[in-house]
């Protein structure tokens, strides 16, 4: 989201604008906390290469099987369908173009989130509890938005009422989804304060897609609740 007319990047979390090329950052007066006062030419961590072979995809059959160590419950089966989506992939593919593959595509999948599986399961020394965190934030995506699919085919008199597991497995859902959007502000803050301004907005538009497709659940699973309370019309 751009409110300045120029390039300058302004993040929803802090209102802090980033300036492309100068890893400078500013803070809107009486807005957020002030994260860092620009350091011209901040060392950026580097991308991870996309050609050069230097991670191998070596567990990701494991990764397919295995259960997550929390939110098993909740999120091991969509975590699991993801990562045996992206298993058999080359490791050598550009992430712009794995997305689009016929058996990642319906999981609507951003590159980031590539990156993320193939640095988790790969031999690289990679911060994992951040991309184990990115790729369980998928996962939870594509639960929230089977759920929502779920709710809008129902017809029977639970559409009113939401007195069925449906309901109650959805708030459910939207609960979880709103602690990682939380857990996505701590993870963004962190990032700003490293001066790697790309991964910032990587990490920004990850947590506005969660919080799209949540709101879009929440309203669904919630409204019959409320509406019997007397709150909506």
């Amino acid at each position: 989201m751009n409110l300045r007319g120029d390039n300058s990047w302004l993040t929803v979390a802090g209102l802090v604008f980033l300036k492309p090329g100068r890893n400078t950052f500013s803070v809107v007066p009486g807005v957020g906390r002030v994260l860092r006062r620009g350091v011209e030419k901040a060392p950026v961590p580097k991308a991870m290469p996309m050609d050069s072979g230097d991670y191998i995809v070596a567990a990701g059959e494991a990764a397919s099987e295995s259960p997550l160590a929390e939110q098993e419950e909740l999120l091991g089966e969509y975590f699991r369908r993801l990562a045996a989506a992206m298993r058999d992939i080359d490791p050598e593919l550009h992430p712009d173009r794995v997305i689009l593959r016929p058996e990642v595509f319906p999981f609507r999948l951003d590159p980031r989130e590539v990156i993320a599986y193939r640095r988790l399961y790969g031999r690289g020394n990679h911060d994992r509890e951040l991309e184990q965190f990115i790729l369980e934030a998928a996962a939870l995506r594509l639960r929230v938005n089977e759920e929502a699919q779920e709710i809008s085919g129902i017809l029977d008199e639970t559409s009113v009422t939401g007195d069925s597991i449906v309901y109650a497995r959805a708030r459910w859902t939207a609960r979880t989804a709103d602690s990682y959007l939380w857990r996505f502000q701590h993870v963004l803050d962190e990032v700003v304060l490293t001066g790697s301004s790309n991964e910032a907005r990587q990490i920004q538009l990850l947590r506005m897609r969660l919080m799209r497709d949540y709101a879009g659940l929440w309203l669904l699973a919630y409204r019959p609740v409320l509406k019997r309370a007397g709150t909506l019309a």
